[in-house]
């Protein structure tokens, strides 16, 4: 029996930085001040003068392979993608200048272009012609994705209820499913391998809602292709918890809940 590598439950997970402190000097095995700080930055909220959330920040897990392409820098030109795809939309939609130095950006100054820029960027949670037209959805992301905070899809679906009318109304064409030790669509060190396409299907042409089709996600081995790790996918704000016995990496050892 091996030891699960993916955390099931990540929003129960907290994690401070300052206990990596380093004692003696700078090392690899220990965090300076300097990198304690960052770290703090990028798990945080991103918030306005006035106290707004413009961000939700990241949870911990996956830093290992998600920050090295999107937050540290081994990205074509030796900068994570967050920053090149950012620095892009400033230059050349926020600001219209493409010589902007973006290190200088101040999104207080310029409110009125990230407005503009969120018409199209930002996915509306006014779902109610397409739940009226019978649509059905199904979000679904990864805990350990660095391209865009899993916090953040957490935050619309709530929106939706609020916009919709209720959690009910809400419910009754779409669910939301967390994805643990997924990173950015597939890949990381959790199941990442699920048919969503039929599930959603299933659930429009026959009625069956995806949180009782007994849907399990697999991580396949990246040279045999073979299952090595399983999960039942877990209506949120439920999670696969470990039944206490059983093999770890299989997904009949775990059942959807919520403590």
């Amino acid at each position: 029996m091996r030891r699960t590598v993916a955390v099931s439950n990540q929003e129960a997970c907290t994690f401070n930085p300052a206990v990596l402190r380093c004692t003696a000097g700078d090392a690899d095995t220990c965090l300076t001040d300097q990198q304690i700080t960052t770290a703090n930055t990028i798990y945080s909220e991103l918030k306005r003068k006035d106290g707004t959330t413009v961000y939700p920040g990241w949870g911990p897990g996956g830093e290992d392979q998600g920050w090295p392409l999107w937050v540290t820098g081994s990205a074509i030109g030796g900068t994570g993608l967050q920053f090149q795809f950012g620095s892009g939309l400033v230059k050349y939609w926020v600001t219209g200048d493409p010589a902007f130095n973006v290190l200088g950006f101040d999104p207080e100054f310029y409110s009125a272009g990230l407005r503009l820029a969120a018409t199209t960027l930002d996915a509306t949670p006014d779902l109610r012609s397409f739940f009226g037209q019978g649509g059905k959805m199904i979000l679904a992301h990864g805990t350990n994705d660095w391209a865009i905070s899993y916090k953040g899809s957490i935050k619309y679906f709530n929106d939706v209820a609020t916009t919709v009318g209720g959690a009910s109304t809400r419910d009754a064409s779409m669910e939301f499913f967390l994805q643990p030790g997924v990173q950015h669509c597939a890949g990381g060190v959790g199941p990442d391998t699920v048919d969503l396409v039929e599930a959603v299907a299933k659930w429009r042409e026959g009625g069956t809602k995806p949180s009782t089709q007994n849907i399990v996600a697999t991580k396949l081995d990246s040279t045999t292709k073979a299952p090595v790790l399983a999960r039942p996918l877990c209506k949120y704000p439920t999670f696969p918890k470990y039944k206490g016995s059983g093999d770890v990496n299989s997904a009949d050892s775990y059942s959807c809940q919520s403590s």
